[in-house]
């Protein structure tokens, strides 16, 4: 299932296009939704996908989102832990 969301911002208004995918229509009552950000430099047309990163010594990791660069920051400071069941 393919979704994305395209929008066009100008100095007066936001336009937003949400393509369903191949299910044709959008849920109901949609529990969560992942954004990645992209802009074009007009300058040399390229492409940037804007990523947050960890600035934790060490940690490589980075997020589409700034919450969840925030829920991962709480493993660093000890207040969300990860468990792994086997």
């Amino acid at each position: 299932m393919f979704r994305y969301i395209h929008h066009t911002i100008s100095s007066d208004e936001i336009y937003m296009h949400i393509n369903p995918g191949n299910s044709g229509s959008m849920p109901e009552n949609p529990s969560h939704a992942t954004i990645t950000i992209e802009a074009t430099d007009p300058a040399t047309n390229k492409k940037e996908i804007k990523r947050y990163r960890c600035e934790y010594d060490g940690c490589s990791r980075t997020y589409s989102t700034v919450g969840n660069l925030r829920t991962h920051m709480k493993t660093h400071k000890g207040l969300y832990i990860m468990y792994r069941i086997e």
